[in-house]
């Protein structure tokens, strides 16, 4: 049982004919039910239901605004989202659903490298770095942590900052127009092509 649940049960003992604490368990058990059937179509890697359930369970826990709207349930439905969008590469979409999660709950280090890896996506390799930074920081101090999480990512901070390194250096393959398995002979015709195009013209 949730701890919000747990709350509301509490609350109905006191007064069991308090009828908005009667709706609200009502809401918060059929979000919790969507949100369950998001995390089973995850594991069965179904990315497309998953974001399907997850997004039901959003529109649920918006539905009432005198309810309120189910802070941690909600940003881990959305943090939830935007994994199963990142798993479909829909990398924009993925990064909203992330960033609305960590606007109710900022701390998670599951959600922060979330948007660390979509970061990485979109080649924002400064973002991910300081995305990674913050999930270590987190994962160290959180008790539902292991010493495998933060081991995985120190090992994926690590990747962020080879591919920031590369980032700063010129791809000479892409300038030319090749791919990183073209001969040594296509480099060279490419290059006298593009060096040919940068020639002044004779007068």
């Amino acid at each position: 049982m949730s701890t919000a649940l747990q709350h509301i049960v509490r609350a109905l003992q006191l007064d069991p004919g308090h009828e908005l604490a009667q709706k609200l368990r009502n809401r918060v058990k059929e979000v919790e039910r969507l949100k369950e059937e998001g995390n089973v179509a995850f594991k069965q890697n179904w990315w497309e239901e998953a974001v399907e359930r997850y997004g039901k369970a959003l529109e649920k826990n918006r539905a009432s605004e005198e309810e309120g709207k189910g802070g941690q349930i909600m940003a881990t439905s959305l943090s939830n989202k935007a994994t199963a969008l990142l798993k479909l590469k829909k990398n924009e979409k993925a990064l909203e659903a992330s960033n609305e999660s960590l606007e109710l709950l900022p701390c998670p280090f599951k959600a922060l490298n979330t948007r660390a890896q979509i970061y990485l996506n979109l080649e924002k390799c400064d973002a991910t770095i300081g995305d990674f930074k913050s999930a270590i920081r987190e994962a160290s101090a959180e008790e539902s942590a292991t010493d495998t999480d933060v081991q995985a990512l120190r090992a994926e901070l690590g990747k962020a900052k080879v591919a920031l390194k590369r980032s700063k250096t010129k791809d000479y393959y892409k300038i030319l127009g090749m791919h990183k398995e073209c001969s040594e002979v296509e480099i060279k015709k490419a290059y006298q092509r593009e060096s040919f195009k940068h020639q002044a013209p004779s007068r």
